[in-house]
């Protein structure tokens, strides 16, 4: 008898627990189903949809941040969004993009203590860049000099990507170069390869020079393509002696393949043998693209080959390079090269140009032609004010000749002074 009501007891329990089970299976269930379809009509995007989506499921902080950004599009008052906004944020206090948009909603509503308080809230949850630079952002339009240059400071210490519209911040609030460098702009190269292009893009050249000679102490790879680019805009501003220094500490410290130039000593000339390929930066050779023209550098013997189809423009640029001139100065270009199909007078040529101020034409040589390797020179003078010039290598058709159809071959180029 008592076997007979252990199995009853049994029987009871476990149809009871399957009774449980069943039921619970139910609530799961009618939960899954709720919840999917609540994030089906939240997925819809209008307002009748939304509040369905929160009749079902009131306990999902997304939907009252849609809420709050509904009521902002439909032109509600701001009460609407800020108590959407109160209501996820209080379902969601970890949210730190939850606090941020309470406090920026706050703010448009012209609630500003409550705007400082959530914006700092989401600073002390979340120690990530977003935070502080809204912060950043927050007191620029309150003019709060005192609390704009630490989370401006503090943005930029981690910030990654592109950060320019905290640096345009920075001088909207003042216009003191110093001032930013000290109390904003980290000793981090990434931001301070941003911050020199920011400064060269918006041609603040004396603000530019102290991130440059900065960058500049110790340069890494990833730091060369800004200073040459730095260099390149102080010779396009005629800031040649801040140019050269750049290119020279760039040059001592083996980051570019070229020796230092000393204009004192007369060493003015980068690249004159052609050893390396032309950078097209700083005070090394540039080239340009041309159509029928084509540049090539011969290894054996060492040599740029410069080539014409026949199908180039009447008149040309095709090889230069920035000099570092003295003024009231004369010197003596040397060069030697050979040609091929190249009929004397033709028009292949180097020129001298004074470019402290507008171009100036200093000198240029007679057009070349030599099936022979043969060394030609160039004697020229500067003026009072010369400070920059530009050799270059040209072509330009003669009159009563046709366009050259050849090669030409330059070995080696040489400037010096004549004392």
């Amino acid at each position: 008898m008592a076997s007979n009501q252990g199995r009853k007891g049994s029987g009871w329990l476990a149809t009871a627990t399957a009774f449980l089970v069943a039921a619970l299976s139910l609530v799961l269930l009618n939960w899954v189903v709720r919840l999917t379809y609540a994030d089906v009509l939240f997925r819809r995007g209008d307002l009748q949809s939304l509040m369905g989506a929160i009749r079902l499921v009131p306990t999902n902080a997304d939907y009252y941040a849609r809420l709050a950004e509904l009521a902002f599009e439909a032109g509600k008052p701001p009460q609407e969004s800020l108590a959407a906004l109160r209501r996820a944020v209080e379902l969601s206090p970890h949210d730190s993009e939850l606090w941020m948009e309470l406090g920026l909603s706050a703010e448009i509503a012209g609630d500003l203590a409550t705007a400082e308080k959530c914006l700092l809230e989401a600073a002390r949850r979340d120690r990530t860049y977003q935070p502080r630079a809204t912060l950043a952002h927050y007191y620029c339009r309150r003019n709060d000099q005192h609390n704009f240059w630490p989370w401006v400071s503090q943005a930029l210490q981690i910030a990654q990507g592109d950060v320019r519209p905290l640096f345009r911040l920075c001088w909207e609030m003042s216009d003191d170069a110093e001032l930013i460098r000290r109390r904003a702009i980290p000793d981090r190269p990434e931001i301070l390869r941003q911050y020199l292009d920011f400064l060269l893009s918006t041609r603040r050249w004396q603000a530019a020079r102290a991130i440059g000679e900065q960058l500049a102490r110790a340069p890494g790879a990833e730091d060369v393509p800004a200073l040459l680019g730095y260099c390149d805009s102080l010779l396009e501003a005629r800031q040649v002696e801040t140019a050269l220094g750049i290119w020279n500490g760039l040059a001592a410290k083996g980051a570019i393949p070229h020796r230092p130039l000393a204009p004192e000593r007369g060493e003015l000339l980068t690249n004159g043998d052609f050893a390396s390929a032309p950078s097209l930066h700083g005070f090394d050779w540039r080239l340009y693209e041309i159509e029928g023209v084509t540049v090539t550098r011969d290894r054996k013997p060492p040599s740029l080959r410069i080539f014409f189809s026949g199908r180039q423009p009447e008149r040309c640029l095709i090889l230069w390079q920035w000099l570092p001139l003295a003024a009231a100065c004369k010197y003596r270009l040397r060069f030697l090269y050979r040609t091929e199909g190249i009929s004397p007078g033709a028009g292949p040529r180097w020129q001298l140009l004074d470019c402290s101020k507008q171009e100036k034409l200093l000198g240029q040589t007679e057009p070349l032609a030599a099936e022979e390797w043969r060394e030609g020179e160039l004697e020229f003078a500067t003026g009072p004010d010369c400070r920059l010039g530009r050799l270059a290598f040209t072509y330009q058709r003669e009159l009563g000749t046709t366009r050259i159809a050849g090669s030409i071959w330059l070995a080696w180029v040489r400037l010096e002074p004549l004392r």
